[in-house]
């Protein structure tokens, strides 16, 4: 049992990291990418801390939640008009239209959204909660002892 623990305080904290380590440097992995949400602009449906998959497709459709880059900024919305290559898209809780973008500007489309990390990745931000997982590691690690039968 106490193996166990260890182990899955492990895989949960490498799952942790890599989850922003990924979004943080935004380089594709088998044509997937991992991004942060950065604003409240498409609440209710992504949160800040979310983390989203995003995968680049040949076509997009109206409603679709993209992420495009908008010089040099990573921005998640959802199209509202397509216009041949050209898109407008809309945060969800924003009351204005973003400017029109070129489809070579997508990143992709999001295929899937991790609520559960998000919120406990944002928890271990505050140097408070960082000290508060070392302790508990080393708890687990040193002062509980494999019981070996």
């Amino acid at each position: 049992m106490k193996k166990i623990l260890k182990i899955s305080f492990y895989v949960v904290m490498l799952v942790i990291v890599i989850f922003n380590v990924s979004s943080a440097i935004n380089i594709p992995f088998f044509g997937f990418q991992l991004f942060r949400v950065g604003s409240g602009s498409m609440e209710p449906i992504l949160s800040v801390n979310d983390f989203i998959l995003v995968q680049k497709k040949e076509k997009y459709q109206v409603d679709d939640i993209i992420t495009f880059n908008d010089n040099g900024t990573y921005v998640t919305h959802r199209i509202i008009e397509i216009n041949g290559d050209n898109f407008l898209t809309k945060g969800d809780a924003n009351n204005t239209i973003d400017e029109e973008i070129n489809k070579n500007h997508i990143v992709g489309k999001m295929i899937y959204r991790f609520i559960i990390l998000g919120f406990i990745s944002n928890m271990f931000r505050s140097p408070i909660a960082l000290v508060l997982l070392f302790v508990i590691g080393i708890f687990i690690t040193i002062l509980i002892p494999d019981s070996k039968k």
